[in-house]
């Protein structure tokens, strides 16, 4: 009975101030919202199992540098060997593959395909949803394909069965049809089969991604043990290149989050301090409005309500506003978590699911209770504490506020604003990391750059060659195109899909590629015209020419930073220079120009050593090539023209499209997203930050209208008594961005692993969120300053 009664006066109290309501469950539903967004995405990625049978007993191999300290996703073919007879593993696969084309029927098609070896899904415990698996031993010239591939391409999950498709002038027919929900590993949508042992079983390349089935019996725990006794006799037995090499077994939804997991929690951080922000919003409204119901407590307490009753009032009115801000934040949850996974969806390693998972509603609920606890506490505390007879002795004519209630008004305050300091300086160094990048020089010209993706289709060295004159006759016909300034083949484009880095020796210092501690470079291949029609200054030596062919004495040019890497102030110019990028690359090549530094995989790295060699005299690695065409319009409108102009030439080529702005948009779109919601986030705490200092400011103004109306009867003018108002809101501002320095200058260091060419204690960025805070207090606070310096003494003397 007690209780109704509790709840309809709480209930009323809410209706009768409108105001205090939509304010409090908005800022509650506003960060209750974001986190549950946010923490359903850190879910599905960081907490929930992979959608594979026992996926905790799948396990991916790697291979961790000691020397480096540096964790590689990649095994060499004779490690993998190794391991795949370890009894700890019941299923071990490996597998490699990228964006290639496909070659159907009636036309090619670009598509993620892998080549696997044939125990790869007995490792996942998936099964066909038609067709078979693999044969087991060897799946040669087989082939499954994704439901969504045959749905598209083949007619159907049924039709698929028995189809050829042809990928590099092979035929592999399609023996079964992937379930939907199974795109490992890389959105994949064909797999083709492969021999059960890699070609390449040296112990120095690192060509093959691995997973595994834990046997029953044994845990990540224990397969670890025996692949570290494993290393240490591969150290023994390979001294050179196993001496700093320790075979690793990773959990696969570690080894598949490892990239993001570092930014999903900083961003699960951000909406917990946003979190906290409002609750301590919620708090000191809560405390503003029952220290003005002060006298209408005493009341209660005199007509014989008891303490408990009266702070269990309090707390079950904060419980209705939890609730009520709990379920708006659900509401609002569902939609920006659809939103943020479609942001997300380029960055996470794996698909989500978007549809509201029951857990939600048990997380908002939790949420609501925590938040109760946190906004309610001080108000409790300040409720048990009244003496009722001290409070009705005081009468409604006191002007004096209670010093202790202010005090914990604006040391929420302070904490709101500090917590929201430290939000929108993590803003602002990710934004200033945005604007380093964006400013840095690349080494390349990327605008009007219209990239072309063609993979033409070839088994052998003689099919190899002929592909490279077709691509190369292909570009000419390309570059013959109205609107078309220049054009050039290249694989390893800045930014690109394609590419290869590793060691190189220099011969006449006596080095060969058998040896430890050579010096690493990115690799790429390039056709004629390539750095003319790219912007990349030719500082020595002659470009790629037409006559470095197969046939022709092996050529290379180097970049600036390889120059100085290898040769110092001495002319590389004339040099022979061996890498391992290719079988045939192991003859050496002749240093015949050096070139500028670019970035290569991203604005956000720095410029790498890099060795260039003609795509002509690299024909295995030259049928699937990157176009690079140099437009006088906007690029995207030659895409029709240069489609029909490949199709008219060979419909075998599968081709796809970008520009070269689109592709570094894609390279630094982890920072950019980071960016992005941090900001966000930044945004709704300062909004939150605005809501509190005008409430405590307004508050304090009507606490003192009779104080306010003395003081102006005894010849206080209006500008003064709005610049008091005006300074005491300062003061809480500036002590919460003094908490904020501190406490961002702790955050600071996890933080400085997401910038780049900005320093963690970057002044710019603390000075610039110190004026943004200041500069949103002050706007808060002057609607009430300006509210008490209108007040007219008479009417104020007047008040009760």
């Amino acid at each position: 009975m007690m209780f109704t009664q509790d709840l309809r006066y709480a209930f009323r109290q809410l209706r009768r101030n409108p105001g205090f309501a939509f304010t409090a469950i908005l800022t509650l539903a506003l960060g209750i919202g974001a986190t549950t967004a946010v923490f359903s995405v850190v879910e599905q990625m960081l907490l929930t199992q992979l959608p594979y049978r026992d996926a905790d007993r799948i396990v991916a191999l790697e291979t961790f540098f000691t020397d480096k300290q540096h964790l590689h996703p990649r095994v060499t073919g004779g490690d993998y060997q190794d391991m795949s007879n370890d009894p700890a593993f019941a299923a071990v696969a490996y597998y490699d593959g990228g964006q290639m084309g496909v070659q159907l029927p009636d036309h090619a098609t670009f598509t993620q395909i892998d080549a696997v070896s044939p125990q790869f899904a007995d490792v996942f415990g998936v099964h066909p949803l038609s067709g078979a698996l693999f044969r087991k031993g060897d799946a040669s010239h087989q082939a499954l394909v994704s439901e969504a591939f045959a749905d598209a391409e083949l007619g159907g999950v049924t039709a698929a069965v028995g189809k050829l498709v042809s990928v590099e002038s092979e035929s592999y027919q399609v023996v079964g049809v992937m379930p939907r929900g199974f795109d490992f590993p890389q959105k994949t949508s064909v797999w083709l089969g492969t021999s059960a042992t890699p070609d390449n079983v040296n112990r120095n390349s690192y060509n093959y991604h691995a997973v595994a089935r834990l046997r029953d019996g044994f845990n990540v725990e224990q397969a670890q043990l025996r692949l570290h006794a494993l290393s240490v006799r591969l150290a023994t037995q390979f001294p050179v290149d196993h001496a700093h090499a320790d075979l690793r077994a990773v959990p696969l939804r570690d080894a598949l989050t490892g990239g993001v997991r570092t930014s999903l929690w900083l961003w699960l951080g951000a909406v917990g301090v946003l979190l906290l922000i409002a609750c301590a919003n919620v708090a000191h409204l809560q405390l503003v409005r029952i220290s003005a119901q002060d006298q209408a407590l005493a009341v209660r307490g005199a007509l014989g309500a008891t303490r408990a009753r009266i702070v269990g009032s309090v707390l079950l009115e904060a419980a209705m506003v939890s609730l009520l801000g709990g379920t708006a934040g659900l509401l609002l949850s569902l939609p920006s978590t659809r939103l943020l996974m479609h942001i997300l969806a380029s960055q996470l390693p794996r698909n989500m699911s978007a549809t509201p998972d029951p857990r939600l509603l048990g997380f908002c609920l939790l949420l609501a209770t925590v938040v109760t606890v946190l906004s309610a506490a001080l108000p409790c505390w300040w409720a048990a504490r009244r003496d009722p007879a001290a409070a009705l002795s005081r009468g409604t004519r006191s002007s004096s506020t209670d010093r202790g209630t202010a005090l914990w008004r604006r040391g929420l305050l302070a904490l709101e604003i500090a917590l929201s300091f430290l939000l929108v300086t993590t803003s602002g160094l990710l934004l200033r990391t945005l604007q380093h990048i964006h400013e840095t020089p690349l080494g390349f010209a990327s605008e009007n750059r219209l990239v072309v993706y063609a993979h033409a289709p070839a088994r052998g060295l003689e099919q190899m060659q002929k592909r490279v004159v077709e691509l190369a006759q292909l570009t000419d016909q390309l570059r013959a195109l109205p609107g078309v300034q220049s054009a050039a083949q290249t694989m390893g484009l800045p930014a690109g899909q394609y590419g290869s880095n590793g060691f190189y020796s220099i011969p006449s210092k006596g080095q060969n590629m058998q040896q430890a501690g050579l010096a690493h470079s990115n690799f790429s291949l390039a056709g004629p015209g390539y750095f003319k029609a790219m912007q990349i200054p030719l500082l020595q030596g002659r470009d790629v020419i037409a006559s470095d062919t197969y046939r022709s004495q092996p050529v290379a040019v180097i970049s600036a930073s390889l120059a100085r890497q290898s040769f110092g102030n001495s002319s590389p110019l004339g040099q022979q220079i061996i890498c391992g990028l290719d079988e045939d690359s192991m003859r050496g090549a002749t240093i015949v120009g050096v070139v500028g530094d670019v970035r290569q995989d991203s604005p956000a790295d720095d410029p790498t050593p890099a060795l260039y060699m003609p795509l002509a005299q690299h024909p295995y690695l030259a049928n699937e090539v990157q176009i690079v065409l140099r437009t006088a319009a906007a690029p995207a409108t030659l895409i029709p023209a240069v489609r029909q102009r490949t199709l008219a030439a060979d419909a075998s080529i599968a081709t796809r499209f970008t520009t070269m702005d689109d592709a570094l948009a894609a390279a630094i779109q982890p920072q950019q997203l980071r960016s992005q919601l941090l900001t966000a986030f930044a945004a709704l705490a300062l909004l939150l930050a605005a809501v509190g200092m005008y409430s405590v400011t307004s508050y304090t103004v009507a606490q003192q209208v009779r104080e306010i109306g003395i003081r102006m009867a005894l010849g206080a003018d209006r500008a003064t008594v709005a610049r008091e108002v005006m300074a005491s809101a300062a003061k809480s501002g500036l002590l919460g961005i003094g908490l904020g320095v501190l406490v961002s200058l702790e955050a600071s260091r996890v933080l400085s692993r997401f910038l780049v060419g900005v320093p963690a204690l970057d002044p710019v960025s603390y000075g610039a969120a110190a004026c943004v805070l200041v500069t949103a207090a002050a706007l808060a606070a002057l609607i009430p300053a300006r509210r008490a310096a209108s007040t007219e003494p008479m009417v104020a003397l007047r008040t009760e």
